[in-house]
């Protein structure tokens, strides 16, 4: 038997802490693996990760909610009865760098949503860094100025209800802001599919009415460039990519990532703005491990970001890139990389690193994605005096499903790029400016429909704090967006970046 040694009901019982007698399991565990665990003899098998495990005490830590039968046996174990069965330590180990006591709170074997790990890894200088960013160049440095200014977002997710007719309050809130730029950047992270029966691979295809809301709004615009380069591009296989293409082609929106066939050549756009060009790239670290089709095997632009060695990771595709991006006359390089870990709210070290290479290679803005919560930003004086600004996730433009609080938080972010002539005669293009707004992600439940609205975090919260909230928000919406907000000005207000 395992004894139960401390025992803790939270919210309103319906959450509850066992902490657990299992010596050789907590000699063995490591963060982010689980247990098996089975009350008595006729009981169902449970695995939950972890949440502690004390190898001097000889304990391990769970925290589950009650949901369900076997659950409710288990809330009836009190302190110094036992579980007749534990099986553990199972599961990889989450992968650390320079880090010191993490605990990451799941709801059972495989579940993604782990408590995000909101500082950066201890001894890893990382948080010190984005605390003291350097200024970006001054305009004043050229002569002759021309000016252009790019929005960038985050992920943009298909809800299989939010077609056309029913997305009028989707964009209220923020579209003059996200589509106000003279370039206006996404992550689309599905796929558009036509065809009479569906036989996705996964969840996220949806109809051309599905798709349209996440493209823009008439009244505001747009987006002008999606990124295709993600993990879910594949998720039809290239007759989803062809569609999707095909889609956004036929609504005026430049693309990267995905190619019809096997990796074209100079597939990526250069768009003009006031006689700056500017370059579009895209790239993904992953498939979920969807394989490419025969013959299509480089479709999609694969660079292997999170690779946890060195020698696995190659970013050759994207040199080549830059070299012809720049043989075709752009003046400014965007990067659009899916790349990080699901849920952390700092990037990796390795990570850090490859970002800063790029800028030496010839980068000059790195938009990132793919954590689903938002990240730090960086500023990074290249090699050739160069300063490149880096966001390393955007967080979640309009992604419902995910349940934390922190999931439902973005950013928009306003980059001011100049062009002019420097004091030696020069031409030269600067990123001068970048201004950053947070964003909430609010779905109001209905007998017939759902609203979903993206609202601006610091003015939503202002209007709580002032007594006039405004008649869409839950109180639950509410409370969280105080919080959030608090989170926010503690944990990601950066130094030489502006927040509105």
């Amino acid at each position: 038997m395992f004894k139960i040694v401390r025992r803790e009901e939270m919210a309103q019982g319906t959450v509850v802490l066992n902490e657990i007698e299992a010596p050789l399991i907590a000699k063995k565990a490591k963060p982010g693996q689980f247990v098996i665990l089975k009350a008595n003899e006729t009981g169902e098998r449970i695995p939950l990760t972890m949440a502690e495990a004390d190898p001097q005490k000889g304990t391990i830590t769970v925290i589950y909610m009650v949901v369900g039968k076997s659950t409710a046996i288990f809330k009836e174990l009190k302190v110094g009865d036992g579980y007749m069965d534990i099986i553990g330590p199972l599961g990889k180990p989450t992968h650390l760098e320079k880090i010191g006591k993490v605990v990451c709170v799941g709801g059972g074997t495989g579940v993604a949503v782990l408590h995000p790990i909101t500082r950066a890894a201890r001894g890893s200088g990382l948080e010190e860094r984005f605390q003291n960013l350097p200024a970006l160049p001054e305009s004043s440095q050229l002569k002759e100025v021309r000016r252009i200014s790019i929005t960038a977002v985050g992920d943009l997710w298909s809800q299989k209800d939010l077609t056309e007719d029913q997305s009028k309050s989707l964009w209220e809130e923020v579209g003059r802001q996200v589509f106000s730029g003279d370039i206006r950047i996404g992550n689309l992270e599905f796929v558009i599919q036509t065809t009479d029966e569906p036989k996705s691979r996964m969840v996220h295809c949806v109809s051309e009415k599905g798709g349209l809301p996440m493209t823009g709004d008439e009244r505001f615009g747009r987006f002008s460039f999606l990124s295709l380069g993600n993990n879910h591009i594949n998720d039809f296989s290239s007759a989803g990519m062809n569609d999707t293409r095909r889609f956004l082609d036929g609504l005026g929106i430049a693309h990267a990532g995905a190619s019809r066939a096997d990796r074209e050549e100079d597939s990526f756009p250069i768009l003009t703005r006031n006689g700056i060009k500017v370059a579009l790239l895209s790239y993904s670290f992953t498939l979920n491990g969807l394989s490419m089709e025969e013959g299509l095997e480089r479709g999609v632009n694969l660079v292997r970001f999170n690779a946890l060695k060195d020698e696995d990771y190659d970013p050759s595709l994207i040199h080549r890139d830059i070299a012809t991006a720049r043989e075709r006359g752009a003046d400014l390089i965007v990067c659009c990389n899916h790349w990080g870990l699901d849920f952390e709210c700092f990037p990796p070290p390795r990570l850090v690193k490859r970002a800063h290479d790029l800028i030496d290679a010839g980068v000059d803005i790195i938009v990132g994605h793919h954590p689903h919560v938002i990240n730090p930003v960086d500023i990074y004086e290249a090699k050739d005096g160069r300063k490149g600004l880096i966001l390393y996730s955007l967080g979640n433009m309009a992604l419902f499903s995910f349940p934390r609080a922190i999931a439902k938080m973005g950013m928009v972010a306003d980059i001011t790029v100049e062009a002019g002539i420097d004091t030696t005669g020069a031409r030269k293009v600067l990123v001068t400016g970048c201004s950053l707004m947070p964003t909430y992600l609010s779905m109001k439940t209905g007998p017939d429909r759902n609203a979903y609205r993206i609202l601006p975090l610091f003015r939503e919260a202002e209007n709580i704090r002032q007594g006039n909230p405004p008649p869409y928000l839950s109180r639950g919406d509410a409370r969280r967006i105080l919080s959030l907000e608090a989170l926010f000005r503690k944990r990601f207000v950066q130094k030489n970046l502006t927040y509105r």
